[in-house]
């Protein structure tokens, strides 16, 4: 027996080896084993190797390593060698065509030999080490799963269903409306379905937990793509990859050979065709770099251009992380809100604003001064709706002003707009939106015959404040102006469909006249725009139309009515979306790099050899008839100069 010693193999679990890395001798015959892939870890037993002439070394061991021993520790092993039958392969001229029999197996009667083998244990790998593979890995695999293409598909299509979903259901109701009205004359299945929309949190769909999290998993998906293959892709393309043999230059799509030579050929002719072909590719807008050939015999090329088409992919990419991130800050730092202020009033917008979520009030507080700190209220000076000459709303003005202050009279204006739909008020994190109109009131002029005399009242008190019309007395024939408030009435007049507004004016007429008892005689008020007022009698029957301020009476009985003027009200969308210049970096991106995606990636390959011989060639990612073409023209550009 022959002892032998196996320098540096890498003992791990156990003390089992793993891998022989070196060996100084090795017994008879045996070679050392090549470094390569470790072997699956089932019974403690590895073939180390394979002998010539047929011999199998087989290793048995179970040292005993200490752990943290960090000092080399030598232990014994024992080493069964069998002689085995060698593969044969018998090939002749007979009537097998060359077919070969092969067979493997321990030749009977051949006694096993043992012997002794030495074998120095190194350390094993670090904690940090072995910690970390199994990470990699790990993150690997994830990142492999997230970049899988029908996986992002999944994921764009889950949240398309929800979107559609949020948008045919309504939002941010109360439970009830979701638990008994959700499905109208159903309520078993309103209940069911409403405690389910609930549980899932789709009554605000866009800010439920499910949907954000769907949105970060659309977002990782994009991300890994990138990381795993958009960016490798760029890699590649950015390398210069010079092609020696001609051959493979002449297989490409867009291949030519051509003469480098007039009169004849040189051993400068293949160099000068390959600088010459680089100057029309330069004209052409590539990039282009000529070495000398490996053999000596002439020169390359490489040239590309389009290189930023590569970069297509990872930006759209981007652009679309920017907006889903975007939307989601939106909906979780952002302030939502609506108000409706009549004209000559105020509203304090705290009061009107709401956040979407606890991280809102972390993101700002967009009802204060950004400079000053003070709250902030919107007043409407004006409002008014300009019309086409068939009568239909053209536009919605708002004159607004914002100012500082409890609202009274010593709040200033700090900023001042007219919008309008699609122009919108901002100031610092705040933007109002024109989204609705309403008629707030009619102030008309009465007046009541002297004979009948009569008391102009509201109903359920006095005053504005009681919610009816302001108190007047008429004892002659002199005229009162009275502010009558309007209601909608919009879905309270059955078949009468539309907006439309209505109000009471309660004329108390004493004497033998109209109500000679000293009843109230009741006059409705109704208007559907700012343009005109209907008029209606206390028996309910149509009086008259009037445009206000056109200074026209109408008369019923006793009484005389003229409208003087309408009072509307503006309807604001208060918002503080955070998230809205990420979302439109986001799109400004994505049209920039949907313009890139374009750009084709092309690359050319030359190679001039010194007979004279010049082959050129080429390969592109898209537009692979116009890249043809341009070849073409490359290679008659180059002809020119050649025959010149």
């Amino acid at each position: 027996m022959v002892p032998a010693s196996v320098t540096g193999a890498d003992m791990s679990r156990g003390g089992r080896p793993s891998r022989c890395l070196a060996s100084s001798s090795a017994p008879q015959g045996l070679p050392a084993r090549p470094q390569g892939r470790r072997r699956s870890r089932g019974p403690r037993v590895a073939a180390l190797g394979r002998a010539e002439r047929g011999v199998v070394v087989v290793v048995r061991a179970k040292p005993k390593v200490r752990k943290g021993s960090k000092a080399p520790r030598p232990f014994e092993i024992s080493v069964e060698r069998a002689r085995t039958t060698a593969r044969r392969r018998n090939r002749g001229d007979g009537d097998d065509g060359g077919k070969s029999n092969t067979k493997e197996g321990k030749e009977e009667g051949s006694p096993a030999q043992t012997q002794t083998v030495t074998v120095v244990g190194g350390p094993g790998p670090s904690k940090g080490a072995a910690a970390s593979s199994p990470r990699k890995i790990l993150f690997r695999r994830i990142v492999r799963r997230l970049a899988n293409l029908k996986f992002a598909i999944g994921e764009i299509a889950v949240l398309a269903f929800m979107s559609a979903l949020g948008t045919a259901l309504e939002q941010n109701k109360a439970p009830d409306y979701y638990t008994s009205q959700l499905v109208e004359g159903h309520p078993i299945a309103s209940d069911i379905l409403g405690n389910v929309v609930l549980l899932l949190g789709f009554d605000h769909m866009y800010s439920s937990p499910l949907y954000l999290g769907l949105c970060a998993l659309l977002t990782s998906s994009l991300m890994a793509c990138s990381y795993n293959t958009q960016w490798p892709m760029v890699k590649v393309a950015q390398r210069w990859r010079f092609i020696e043999d001609p051959a493979r230059v002449l297989k490409m799509s867009a291949s030519h050979s051509i003469a480098a030579f007039s009169e004849g050929p040189s051993p400068t002719s293949g160099a000068l065709a390959v600088k010459k072909a680089s100057s029309v590719l330069r004209s052409k807008g590539y990039e282009t770099f000529v070495k000398p050939a490996e053999d000596g015999r002439g020169e390359v090329l490489y040239a590309f251009k389009g290189l930023s088409g590569k970069f297509a992919p990872i930006g759209v990419h981007v652009s679309m992380v920017l907006v889903v991130l975007g939307a989601s800050v939106s909906t979780t730092c952002g302030w939502h809100g609506s108000v409706m202020i009549e004209e000559g009033k105020e509203a304090p917008v705290r009061e009107a604003m709401a956040p979407n979520s606890v991280l809102a009030r972390l993101a700002g507080r967009p009802y204060r001064d950004e400079e000053t700190g003070r709250e902030i209220n919107l007043r409407l000076n004006d409002f008014k709706i300009d019309y086409y000459p068939d009568g239909k709303v053209e536009q919605f003005y708002s004159d607004l002003s914002v100012t500082e202050g409890d609202g009274g009279a010593d709040s200033r204006p700090e900023f001042t707009k007219l919008i309008s739909v699609n122009n919108p008020l901002r100031f610092g994190s705040l933007t109002a939106y024109q989204t609705d109109w309403a008629v707030s009131g009619a102030t008309v002029e009465v007046r009541v015959d002297s004979n009948a005399g009569g008391i102009l009242s509201g109903a359920g008190g006095q005053g504005e404040d009681a919610g009816g019309v302001e108190e007047a007395t008429a004892t002659t024939s002199d005229s009162f102006e009275v502010f009558v408030p309007m209601v909608s009435l919009e879905g309270r007049l059955g078949e009468v469909g539309g907006r439309i507004w209505g109000g009471v004016l309660p004329v108390f007429v004493g004497g033998d006249g109209l109500g000679s008892s000293g009843d109230i005689t009741n006059f409705t008020l109704v208007a559907r725009d700012l343009q005109n007022v209907g008029v209606y009698g206390p028996d309910g029957q149509f009086k008259g139309i009037r445009r206000p301020g056109s200074n026209r009476e109408l008369e019923v009985g006793p009484v005389t009515i003229k409208v003087l003027s309408l009072s509307s009200s503006s309807g604001l969308e208060l918002k503080s979306d955070p998230g809205v210049p990420i979302v439109y970096t986001g799109f400004a991106f994505l049209m920039l790099t949907t313009v890139l995606s374009y750009v084709s990636h092309s690359q050319v390959w030359a190679h001039g050899s010194q007979d004279g011989e010049l082959a050129i060639g080429g390969t592109t990612n898209r537009a692979k008839k116009e890249f043809q073409n341009e070849v073409g023209d490359v290679v008659r550009d180059l002809k020119a100069q050649l025959q010149g």
